[in-house]
């Protein structure tokens, strides 16, 4: 059974704190670089998946947003 006082983000509070902290800016500032390292990893995940016209796709955690 949920417990009322819980809140969704208690669970995640370490990963919130990483992301808010030095980490998410890092990461933003690396974003070109990122990106063009996760390029080829990108494109195959994508080839793989082959997602066909009027289908949606979610893009969770891989990179700055690119994919």
């Amino acid at each position: 059974m949920s417990n009322p006082a819980y809140t969704a983000h208690e669970g995640n509070v370490d990963q919130i704190d990483y992301w808010n902290d030095r980490a998410g800016a890092t990461w933003a500032a690396q974003q070109v670089r990122i990106d063009a390292t996760l390029a080829p990893i990108s494109a195959a995940a994508l080839a793989f998946a082959a997602p066909q016209p009027g289908q949606s796709v979610l893009d969770i955690g891989c990179g700055c947003g690119t994919t």
